[in-house]
């Protein structure tokens, strides 16, 4: 399965996820919940692959941005709602805990580890600070807590010879996800649980790219605020 294949899964799942919202339809909202997991995967892969990892994380403060109004009519019904923020600020806390996650994989000396090390702790600690406080980002600190170990999955796949030279990659990856995505079940439990499904995608990931596409890419980021925005002028706009 192809990372085209995977973004296509994650794009349809948000959109069936979001309608069971404006409908208050409980077996959507359940088709639904493997979209958040398989896109922090993606995200994961991302960070990782990136050239420049500051453009990356500024496409995703973009449309964290653009996206806080189509998102807090949906949810909140209302145009503006500082309790709560869109789940694209939960994922820019998950990415730069990433991004120290990955220099602790990559230096040679130990020093820079535990350089790295110390500031992933911070990070997590001033994170979890963020999330009590000032910020309510969708999914809160489970959901960084689970960005979190896909980049962990991601980053133990690469290095699989610390783990003893495992035979199969995918298995590495797909346990690791197991832990994020029930460490995100337990603090929300309900149907959350279904999110697990998502490790089914994440396991048959091939590490290949697929179709690639400029617009494509940049579509996959923005499908976010516009769907979003679509739903907002369907269900909740005529009613406001």
């Amino acid at each position: 399965m192809t990372g085209f294949i995977m973004k296509i899964i994650a794009m349809g799942l948000m959109l069936i996820d979001h309608i069971g919202v404006c409908t208050n339809c409980l077996p959507l909202r359940i088709i639904g919940r493997p979209a958040f997991p398989v896109f922090a995967f993606m995200l994961a892969i991302g960070a990782m692959m990136s050239r420049n990892k500051w453009r990356y994380l500024l496409r995703i403060g973009i449309c964290a941005i653009l996206s806080e109004v189509p998102y807090d009519l949906l949810i909140r019904h209302t145009v503006w709602d500082m309790r709560s923020q869109n789940v694209c600020f939960t994922l820019i806390f998950g990415i730069l805990l990433i991004f120290a996650l990955q220099r602790i994989f990559r230096e040679r000396e130990a020093k820079k580890k535990l350089l790295f090390g110390l500031i992933l702790a911070a990070g997590l600690g001033l994170v979890t600070l963020l999330e009590m406080t000032v910020f309510y980002t969708d999914y809160g600190l489970s959901g960084v807590l689970m960005i979190l170990f896909m980049g962990l999955a991601v980053e133990l796949e690469r290095n699989r010879a610390l783990l003893m030279k495992l035979p199969n990659p995918a298995a590495i990856r797909t346990f690791a996800a197991a832990v994020g995505i029930m460490v995100l079940c337990f603090f929300h439990q309900g149907y959350e649980w279904f999110a697990l499904f998502a490790l089914i995608p994440i396991f048959f990931f091939n590490r290949k790219r697929g179709y690639k596409s400029q617009a494509f890419q940049l579509g996959s980021y923005f499908f976010y605020p516009l769907h979003m925005l679509i739903l907002d002028l369907i269900f909740v706009i005529p009613y406001f």
